[in-house]
């Protein structure tokens, strides 16, 4: 759900009603039940009125909505603006995170490109504390360790040996 910008980690529970795609495939007339954080039922129409949750579907519509689960970006740069390798603070970074979140992403991995090793730290540390409060899910980066003659759009000035300290 997005209440302007935030998506709300602690709801109570919800029905939604219309054509569920699943990884099984399409349920033309399905719906779908949380309960706090978890998906608790997709099922039909018709089964998930005799479910265990029928009281909480009795009552939906038919609907012309598409419910599909929700991406998993593993590889994202940023979004709405702003970008995670340009971001000096939280609240820069916060504004990509949630442009993604808003639009159906559900999990999201903030990507940087090569930098010195001062900007990485300085990025990853405003990343980390993302990440400590559930806003992106993990952190990637694409060099500074990669070979000079396969570093692709990375700054070839920019690449270095491997170093576990960094």
């Amino acid at each position: 759900r997005d209440d302007g910008g935030m998506v709300d980690q602690e709801l109570s529970g919800w029905a939604s009603r219309g054509r569920v795609v699943t990884d099984e495939g399409v349920l033309p007339d399905g719906v779908v039940v949380v309960e706090g954080d978890r998906i608790v039922l997709v099922a039909p129409w018709e089964a998930a009125r005799t479910s265990a949750w029928a009281a909480r579907v009795d009552g939906l519509g038919a609907s012309d909505d598409t419910l599909v689960p929700g991406l998993i970006d593993l590889h994202c740069h940023g979004g709405g603006g702003a970008s995670f390798p340009d971001a000096p603070d939280v609240a820069t970074a916060v504004v990509a995170a949630r442009e993604h979140l808003r639009a159906g992403t559900t999990s999201l991995v903030a990507s940087l490109v090569t930098a010195s090793p001062e900007t990485l730290l300085e990025r990853t540390a405003v990343l980390a504390d993302l990440a400590d409060a559930g806003e992106i899910v993990g952190i990637h980066l694409e060099g500074p360790f990669l070979s000079v003659a396969r570093c692709g759009a990375q700054d070839p000035d920019l690449m270095q040996a491997p170093d576990v300290g960094l």
